[in-house]
């Protein structure tokens, strides 16, 4: 989804993907980007942690997950945890895993799963948008802050496993 609708927004000259890892559809995606003369994707292979750090924080918007799978449906990325605590704007599709974290507008912009017109649409949308590129950013860090930490997630589990210890006696 992400490479069509990268073909989509050739025109616009500015916009760049960069896709980074070594996944176990690596091969399909390289051979559909050649399908698709997608100039305006890059692609790394698997990189150390301080230089995927690096890549997101030059970025301007980041991408989550956009299939209409099952599996994508059910599953946040680390990806999305990567772009919230380095305080990127972040695109994903709107999946019931997403919404039970995310606020479309507010921490995260949403669009259609498996929609690359939709997602296309919404990279424009953050493209031109200062002012909401700048919240979801702003907002997408106040949610990780608050309840995606390690040490928030493990006070948390903490604080569960004593309700159900204490149930047991």
């Amino acid at each position: 989804y992400i490479l069509r609708a990268a073909t989509k927004l050739k025109q616009h000259r500015e916009i760049e993907f960069h896709i980074t890892g070594d996944g176990q559809t690596k091969n399909e995606i390289l051979n559909l980007a050649l399908k698709l003369k997608c100039s305006n994707v890059l692609f790394s292979g698997s990189i150390p942690p301080d230089e995927l750090a690096r890549k997101i924080a030059a970025s301007s918007v980041c991408l989550g997950i956009f299939g209409k799978t099952e599996k994508a449906g059910n599953v946040i990325p680390f990806k999305v945890f990567h772009a919230l605590a380095m305080q990127k704007p972040l695109i994903t599709a709107r999946t019931s895993a997403a919404k039970e974290l995310l606020t479309d507008r507010l921490n995260c912009l949403m669009c259609e799963p498996g929609d690359p017109a939709s997602l296309a649409g919404a990279i424009v949308e953050l493209r031109n948008d200062d002012l909401l590129r700048t919240k979801i950013a702003e907002e997408a860090y106040a949610l990780y802050v608050e309840k995606c930490t390690p040490r928030v997630i493990v006070r948390d589990i903490v604080e569960y496993l004593k309700t159900v210890c204490e149930k047991r006696i």
